[in-house]
């Protein structure tokens, strides 16, 4: 989605000339990948009294707004606060990732007046209704690409299989790919639950003790597994997140953190399921 910066009421903003040059209102775009995450952080600088006392007021906020075509993935992340910082999940997103920064009436405005409006807006009343862009700032346009989606694909060198004997989880790396082990009551458990609302807790029950084994292995004997599918799966994702897999074995990347950064903070979202599901119980 395009905004145009020709509204039917004044928009402060670099190509207009509502106001006069002593309003201002700039913003940054940053963005990052990270182990499949695509964190975007909006840091904004006003310049204008009047806004600014809107917001302070609670009649306006700060908004980042993201639009994905391809995904259909489309929201509104709004703030009090100047800088905002989110992340999603690099699955939910692909192609062309729209970025626009502007701040937003948070209800009707009636009578509005500010001194730094160019005077072709002098005498006449001026409206903004709720959701009425007050200010637009920066847009960007980012684009993911399917190599890059690839590159941090886990699920692809994960094979979780049921055991036909023992009572333990099993871990075997000597092969293309991760060969997880479960056996039959847990992975029926497994099977039941990976897709649904406690797929978080599921990935931190299974996933996370995993990586941890894998990551352990790496840090003693990296050379010896090198040559293997999996491995250089994680090399990439490491290598798109900007951080490099030799950091586990160099110790300066622990076994733990690793894990966790590679499957996005889990046990915060397991423990979030958690608590959802206690609210519905109540």
């Amino acid at each position: 989605m395009k905004f145009s910066a020709n509204f039917p009421y004044p928009v402060l903003a670099d190509n207009n000339d509502d106001y006069t040059k002593k309003s201002s209102f700039d913003t940054l775009i940053d963005v990052k990948q990270s182990f499949g995450q695509l964190s975007i952080e909006m840091r904004a600088v006003l310049n204008d009294r009047k806004i600014e006392q809107l917001i302070a007021n609670n009649h306006a906020e700060y908004a980042l707004h993201i639009e994905c075509s391809p995904t259909s993935f489309r929201k509104v992340f709004k703030s009090k606060d100047s800088n905002i910082s989110i992340e999603i999940p690099s699955e939910q997103l692909s192609g062309k990732i729209e970025v626009h920064t502007f701040i937003l009436a948070t209800d009707t405005i009636t009578n509005y007046e500010n001194p730094n409006l160019d005077s072709f807006y002098s005498g006449f009343p001026v409206q903004f209704e709720k959701g009425s862009i007050l200010a637009l700032g920066e847009a960007a346009d980012i684009h993911i690409s399917e190599d890059d989606l690839e590159a941090q694909n886990l699920p692809s060198i994960i094979n979780v299989r049921r055991l036909e004997k023992g009572d333990k989880m099993t871990v075997d790396l000597v092969t293309d790919y991760i060969l997880v082990g479960l056996p039959t009551d847990m992975y029926q458990h497994y099977a039941a639950n990976a897709n649904s609302r406690l797929k978080d807790t599921i990935l931190s029950l299974v996933f996370l003790p995993v990586l941890i084994e894998v990551f352990a292995t790496i840090r003693e004997h990296e050379e010896e597994y090198s040559e293997y599918k999996w491995f250089q799966v994680l090399e990439r994702i490491f290598e798109a997140s900007n951080h490099q897999l030799h950091q586990i074995s160099e110790g300066s990347l622990s076994v733990m953190e690793a894990a966790q950064l590679v499957l996005h903070n889990p046990l915060q979202q397991a423990f979030k399921e958690v608590e959802k599901l206690n609210r519905m119980d109540d």
